[in-house]
This record gives C-alpha cells, structure tokens and sequence, in this order.
C-alpha cells in the first residue's frame, strides 16, 4: 500500500461486494483501495486523505462505528464524506449526524452509481 490518498477508501469485509464498488467508482475514473476490516481501516486512515470512504458498520474487528468515530475526531479528516453501508433499517440518530450519506444492504447499484458519478464531477 503506497501513501497517496485513493479518491475513495472502501472498508468492506465482503469480497464480492467490495469489488463490485471498486469496479463503479473506477469507472468514473476515480482512483479506489479497498480494506478489509476496522483496524486496517484505522491504520490506513492515519496515512490517507480520501475524499471518500464507503463504510460497512459490520466489520471483523473494530467495527464500522468505530472507524466512524475516529474519523469524525481526526481533523485531517474533517472534509471527508463518509458514506454508511448497512443491514440496519435502524441507524441511529448519532451515527445518522455523522455520515453524509447511508443506504441499506442490499444496496441500490443505481442509487450508489448517481452517488458516486455526482463525486467524480465535483469541482
């Protein structure tokens, strides 16, 4: 893993699913890395600035809240979008103030392309 900041960061514990962002968000051409957990997520997070970081609140190890709240405390971070992916039809309303965007597994590919190609076409 090199020290230049992916546009987007996809923590993703499922392969498959993983994969299949990476594939949209590159289409867009933009740059993405994927991780497979809490902790790596932590790890690269203290490296990278990515202007994105698609997140599963699921993960092995340190949870996806965690990496959220970490993020929300390192003010190198602060600009960040941070877009929730998750099971839960429940988020809670802390977790909903600190993410700008969430969808629920199993997510609307559509919905997540319209997101991601609004990204890539910012100024």
């Amino acid at each position: 893993m090199s020290d230049q900041s992916p546009d987007v960061l996809i923590v993703e514990d499922d392969v498959i699913l993983a994969q299949a962002y990476s594939e949209i968000i590159e289409g867009h051409g933009l740059t993405s890395e994927l991780v497979p957990d809490g902790h790596t997520a932590v790890q690269r997070l203290a490296q990278i600035v990515p202007g994105m970081v698609i997140l599963d609140l699921h993960l092995p190890g340190l949870s996806g809240v965690d990496v959220l709240q970490y993020m929300r405390q390192q003010a190198h971070l602060k600009h960040t979008m941070v877009i929730v992916l998750t099971a839960n039809a429940h988020l809670n309303d802390e977790i909903a103030g600190l993410v700008d965007r969430y969808f629920l597994k199993p997510i609307d590919f559509d919905d997540f392309n319209i997101l991601i190609e609004a990204f890539a076409s910012r100024d």
